[in-house]
């Protein structure tokens, strides 16, 4: 590990204040697993590897990423960066400070680390090549892998807060002018087969489905679909959604799309494929993110209308937008989801109140009834769960001969949070799971012309068993995020 002797701080200036907001933030939440039985001893302490860190799609831009605590040649990744030394001093030393960064922690930084983000552009003009990340902590720095995304003008760091075993109630980062060498991304982002797989350190996380899927055989050809992820794996492997059940042939891993919809005085239902009315469909590739920090996708799609004579009519634009971050420990990850969506047209989009629509999961076919439990922030069960409210939902059970779980959490900032939830009770469909939030399970939901509406959700994903006290604590920093002071 090389260290680092801090430059003297600066007299304070106060910059701006982060707080996790819609699809444009300055920081991102802790969450706290201390109750995950499984990483309460061995959670990996190793840093992650540097890397360059590409975006791809339209007007988008590259960025480098900073460097590893740890240095390893035998690693395939490449040696560490080399920093410039300080004349007079032994080792290595921070030069050229550009700014320092305080960050106050809303409780206990959870084994997997916490993803973080502040405005680069507000700091320095510098390239990312020439830019070096570093912790400050006793007299010395440490440098920390980091990813730059944005184009120019508008461009973010991101880094991952790392555990530490003190019970400091802040932390200090400085960024410096001095280069760091890039390598190819530990979180990869790659095509295969009409599928957009996610991985980290080569392990998958989940794959997005951009081409169409066939409906099943011998069965209506209107259950075809794309635009949905599957899989979505646990840290350790585990499959834990499933597509095409034949219970429910529409049901795509994790999906969206609204059941009724009043569009131009015609009710249209994009959920239940064969009732023939719409459906939603991928269209276009905006963004592919590479790097140390995380991975992930910004794709368009499309709520499509089926108008008489076999035209479509695209009702209402959407961009998804899917980063999952990497891990200091092997039994717990963390992948967002923002759904912003736009009419496409002139006419305006009424969702209308129904028991089920928005982004719905189908969970893995292994658990049911007897094998699986699940917990809302209210303290519900699954007798009780439907047609309550939540801010976030839990799904664990055993797998594989293993246990894994998600937790699903809402953001503060959401239509109708805390939101309504559909459980599926274990006396129905032999004791399937079918969970989501339903923001219009109580009311209406007018989209207007020229107005971006935003949904946005954290999975917390987890191989062993988490506890309530855990998962409130993940919503908690979720919601409520660490504040980034910069001086």
């Amino acid at each position: 590990m090389r260290m680092f002797v801090p430059l003297p701080r600066a007299s304070v200036v106060l910059l701006g204040v982060g707080w996790l907001v819609a699809s444009c933030h300055t920081a991102e939440p802790s969450l706290d697993e201390a109750s995950l039985s499984s990483t309460s001893s061995g959670a990996s302490e190793e840093s992650m590897n540097p890397a360059v860190g590409t975006t791809i799609g339209s007007g988008a831009s590259t960025g480098v990423a900073g460097a590893t605590t740890r240095s390893d040649p035998d690693s395939a990744s490449g040696t560490s960066a080399s920093l410039p030394t300080e004349e007079g001093t032994s080792g290595l030393g921070c030069t050229n400070g550009l700014a320092s960064i305080d960050v106050a922690l809303r409780g206990a930084i959870p084994a997997s680390g916490t993803p973080m983000v502040i405005d680069l552009d507000t700091l320095t003009a510098l390239p990312a090549s020439e830019l070096s990340w570093v912790e400050v902590r006793d007299g010395a720095c440490t440098e920390v892998a980091f990813q730059i995304a944005g184009a120019e003008s508008s461009r973010t760091l991101h880094w991952l807060l790392e555990p530490r075993t003190d019970d400091a109630q802040s932390r200090v980062f400085e960024l410096i002018a001095v280069p760091t060498v890039g390598r190819a991304p530990s979180m990869t982002a790659q095509e295969e087969n009409d599928v957009l797989m996610l991985r980290a350190e080569g392990r998958e996380r989940l794959g997005y489905h951009y081409g169409i899927m066939p409906a099943p055989e011998g069965q209506d050809v209107r259950y075809e679909r794309s635009g949905f992820i599957h899989p979505l794996l646990s840290p350790h492997g585990q499959v834990l959604t499933r597509i095409q059940p034949d219970d429910h042939y529409h049901h795509y891993g994790l999906w969206d799309a609204w059941t009724h919809v009043d569009y131009e005085g015609r009710e249209v239902d994009f959920w239940n494929l064969t009732a023939g009315q719409g459906t939603v469909r991928f269209a276009d590739v905006l963004a592919r993110e590479e790097g140390p920090v995380f991975t992930g996708y910004t794709v368009r799609q499309e709520h499509v209308v089926f108008q008489a004579g076999g035209v479509d009519e695209v009702a209402l634009d959407e961009r998804q937008i899917v980063r999952v971050y990497q891990s200091v420990t092997p039994e717990a990850y963390i992948a967002d989801i923002t759904m912003e969506m736009e009419c496409a047209t002139e006419s305006p989009f009424l969702i209308l109140e129904y028991t089920y629509a928005g982004l719905g999961w189908r969970a893995t076919g292994a658990w049911n009834g007897n094998n699986s439990t699940v917990l809302t922030s209210e303290g519900l069960t699954r007798p009780d769960a439907d047609n309550s409210t939540a801010r976030w939902y839990m799904v664990q059970g055993d797998i594989e001969g293993d246990h894994a779980g998600i937790v699903m959490m809402s953001h503060p900032q959401n239509h109708a949070h805390p939101e309504p939830l559909r459980v599926w009770p274990a006396s129905e469909h032999e004791g399937n799971i079918f969970a989501m939030f339903a923001p219009t399970k109580s009311s209406d939901w007018l989209l207007e012309p020229g107005q971006t509406y935003t949904l946005r959700y954290r999975m917390f994903v987890f191989n062993g068993e988490l506890d309530s006290a855990a998962a409130e604590q993940a919503w908690l920093n979720f919601g409520d995020p660490p504040v980034v002071t910069v001086h």
